[in-house]
Parts: structure tokens; C-alpha cells; sequence
């Protein structure tokens, strides 16, 4: 007998809370090893991530009707209210099953008091919930757009000092829609015209063709990735479109050798061997051993076979000669802030001091990488996030040091999406411009 989707739900909430995992691969874990009905497996997903959404907008609520702050309350309560709170105002669960089910799961953790007060908070909520106050758009817009929209506080003056108040709420408006599934092309096996064909008669599934890469199709009416047919046999990736973008500013060419540093789990690493038509040599590096794994499965599903895996961190010396490689990708980790649409739970995990740390990070792996490009070669920098200190503010610092790099203009290598380059020279992608994820990436020669 399994327990309530319910409790799956909380589990996964509250260890993003306490591990600062993200939830993805906790409710894999936890879909993986319980043989659920699918209902049950949908519902667990959308009270997951749903909770995760809306987080912020749902913490505005209770702090109106708890008589502790929330600092004060238990965090296993706190987020068993969440989650009943999810249910009854967005979900529109009705009330009995809400209140009472989360009265139940309060049960399995503290005394029959704190189940007596996670049912007044709920059943308070639930009558008064058309008096329910929330900021005003009149006022100061940094309270009315976090809680209307679910981000933090620092998360939204940092967003409108770098955007403006309109491009702002289309923002934080879009990070809080569902990303589509996108899929890239194994070109190795076929085009994107022939994979768009095979969807429609092997799978029913529709596409539209990515506006900007030239290998991806937008899927209309897909199944969750983990069940795409065309994934397990190989005919394609799924990966967003924007990252597909920065493989192809690397513009890498059969016969080069090439360097990954952060290349797990391999979206990037088997887009440049494709591109490369399957000949040269790619060495996929990841800090954490584990984690190659996924870097070969990707690369035996696809048919790649010039990836050389190993473990290695890239912010120490590197046991490569120097000026060795052709071309190298960094693709640091970052703060994600642009890929909150597929990962709701950024916006809880990462702050601005975490920030600070992953700047300087990655400063350190883009100057440590760049000892092993040959001369003439390419260094490409990545990061999934619209942070300016972790973007241009890194290139800036780096040219700053050393005066043997250039930067080259990414629309000069990516014509067909001008769009998403901007005068200065960078790949810069944005959820509410492009209907992409938040990317940034330069392309970086160095001088012969």
C-alpha cells in the first residue's frame, strides 16, 4: 500500500527546501521507484510544481491568516499549508478533500495541535478567499509584481533594473507558464524536415520548426519527454532551443579536437559531435563522476562516438597541454534565472549572495580554460541565466585581463538568429522575447 499522492508531493517540496535539490530530480526518483497509477503520477507533478510556481503568492496568503509568522512555523507545516493553499485557490480542489487531506498528512509529522491549526489556517483561507488582499498595482511595483507574479523580492528589483517595469512583468508573466518541449534533431540520423515527418506517422505528435535553431521542432501535442518514443531510439534530443543555439556559435568542424568542461549531461557535447559530423575528438569533462554517465548514455542513444569522458574540475590545471584544443566550451554553473519556467524552484534555491559566488566561479573557470586554446582557436562561454554579473560582467573582466582574446560577433555566426544578438556582440535569448530559454553566450578567438 502506497501513501497518498499527497504525501510524494510534500516529500519532494520539503527536500527541495532543506537540500536545495531541484525538484525535477527528486520526483524522478520518486516516479522511478513507486509503481503509481498515471493519475496519481499527474496530479503528484502538478501539486510539485505548482506549489513551487506559485510559492510566493501562496506565502502572502497565509501570512494573513496564521497567527505565527512564518519564520516561527514548523517547515514541515509550512509546507503542508502550501500545498493545501495550491489546491484550494488555484487548483480549485474542493475544500472537504484539500483541508482534509492536508489535515491527514500533518498527522504523519506533529501532534494533533499543529493538525488543528494546519485546519483553521486552511478552512480560514477557504471562506475568506474573496477577501483575500493583495498589493496594488498603484503602489511601489516591486511588492504588487512579486506577489502577483510569485518571484522574490530581490529577484524583481534586480529584473527591473536591468529591463524596465514592462518588459519586467512579461517576464516573471511567462516564467511562470509551462516551457513546451523542444527537441533537437540527430542530424547523424536524419533532418529536421525527416524527424518532423516521423512524428506525425510513427507518433501523432505535431511541430513547428524553432525559429532560430536550425535542428530543433517545437512538439504541440507531446506526452512528457521521458515518453517520447523518438528520444529512446535515438532520433533526437530534447534540449531547448536557445542551448542548441550555443553549440552552433562554437562552430565547430569535422576533424577538430575539442574540450567540454561542464558537459553534463550532454546536450551541448553531442551537438557539437553532429555538427561535426561524427569525426574529431571531443573531451566531455564533469566535476562529479556520476554524472559522465549521462553524458555516454546520450552519446550511445544518438550513435555518437567521439566523446571521451573524464572527471575533472575546471577551475583547477587541467592534465591537457597548453594550447592543445581547437575549440572550448564553458558552461559554468550558474544562477538558472533563465530557465525558471522548467525550474520554478530557482526562484527559492538561488540568492544574490549565491550569485556573487557563481561570478566568481566562473571567472575562474573561463581563465583556467583559456590556457588550452591553440592560437587562432575558440573559447565559447555559456551560462542559462540573464544575470548581467554572470554575463557580460564576466567577458568584461576577462578581456580586461588578457589582451590576447578578441570577441566575435555572434550574429556574424549565427545569421538566422540576428534576432537574438545584440550590438555588442553576444548571444543573448530571452522566455518573453524569443520564447526561448534564458541564455547568454560569447564566442571568444584568440589572437594568432
Amino acid at each position: 500500500m502506497y501513501p497518498p499522492p499527497r504525501k510524494y508531493a510534500w516529500d519532494v517540496i520539503h527536500r527541495v527546501d532543506r537540500e536545495k535539490t531541484y525538484a525535477n530530480i527528486l520526483l524522478d526518483q520518486v516516479l522511478r521507484k513507486t509503481a503509481l497509477k498515471e493519475q496519481d503520477r499527474a496530479f503528484i507533478t502538478e501539486l510539485v510544481y505548482g506549489t513551487l510556481r506559485w510559492r510566493g503568492k501562496i506565502d502572502h496568503v497565509i501570512t494573513q491568516f496564521s497567527s505565527k509568522p512564518l519564520s516561527k512555523l514548523d517547515p514541515e507545516i509550512l509546507n503542508i499549508l502550501r500545498i493545501g493553499v495550491y489546491q484550494l485557490l488555484f487548483l480549485r480542489t474542493p475544500s472537504s478533500a484539500a483541508v482534509d487531506e492536508s489535515v491527514k498528512l500533518s498527522k504523519n509529522f506533529t501532534s494533533g495541535k499543529a493538525s488543528g491549526f494546519v485546519n483553521a489556517v486552511l478552512r480560514a483561507i477557504d471562506r475568506e478567499r474573496d477577501n483575500i488582499h493583495y498589493p496594488s498595482s498603484d503602489g511601489d511595483s516591486v511588492p504588487y509584481l512579486s506577489v502577483e507574479y510569485s518571484h522574490p523580492r530581490w529577484m524583481v528589483s534586480m529584473f527591473l533594473k536591468m529591463l524596465g517595469e514592462s518588459d519586467t512583468e512579461r517576464l516573471l508573466k511567462v516564467n511562470n507558464v509551462v516551457a513546451p518541449v523542444t527537441v533537437r534533431a540527430n542530424t547523424l540520423v536524419m533532418s529536421r524536415d525527416e524527424l518532423a515527418e516521423h512524428l506525425i506517422e510513427e507518433d501523432g505528435i505535431e511541430s513547428s520548426p524553432t525559429p532560430y535553431s536550425l535542428d530543433g521542432l517545437v512538439l504541440k501535442n507531446s506526452p512528457p519527454a521521458a515518453q517520447l518514443g523518438v528520444v529512446n531510439r535515438g532520433l533526437c534530443l530534447v534540449q531547448d532551443e536557445a542551448a542548441q543555439l550555443v553549440s552552433r556559435l562554437a562552430a565547430p568542424q569535422p576533424g577538430w579536437e575539442i574540450l567540454d568542461t561542464c558537459a553534463a549531461p550532454g546536450g551541448k557535447t553531442t551537438h557539437l559531435a553532429t555538427i561535426m559530423k561524427n569525426e574529431g575528438t571531443i573531451h566531455a569533462m564533469d566535476i562529479n563522476p556520476s554524472r559522465l554517465t549521462m553524458i555516454e548514455d546520450n552519446a550511445r542513444r544518438l550513435g555518437v562516438t567521439i566523446i571521451e569522458t573524464r572527471q575533472a574540475d575546471c577551475s583547477a590545471p587541467l592534465k591537457f597541454p597548453r594550447n592543445s584544443f581547437d575549440a572550448i566550451l564553458v558552461d559554468p554553473p550558474c544562477s538558472d534565472l533563465g530557465i525558471i519556467r522548467r525550474h520554478p524552484d530557482v526562484k527559492w534555491i538561488k540568492n544574490p549572495d549565491r550569485i556573487t559566488e557563481l561570478a566568481d566561479l566562473q571567472l575562474k573557470m573561463l581563465t583556467t580554460a583559456a590556457k588550452y586554446v591553440k592560437a587562432g582557436g575558440t573559447l565559447v562561454y555559456s551560462v542559462c541565466t540573464i544575470s548581467r554579473r554572470e554575463s557580460e560582467g564576466i567577458i568584461g573582466k576577462f578581456l580586461e585581463r588578457s589582451k590576447v582574446w578578441t570577441l566575435e560577433p555572434a550574429s556574424e555566426i549565427l545569421p538566422e538568429a540576428a534576432e537574438c544578438c545584440d550590438k555588442e556582440g553576444y548571444l543573448k535569448t530571452f522566455p518573453h522575447m524569443h520564447g526561448t530559454d534564458g541564455f547568454f553566450a560569447a564566442r571568444l578567438r584568440r589572437k594568432t
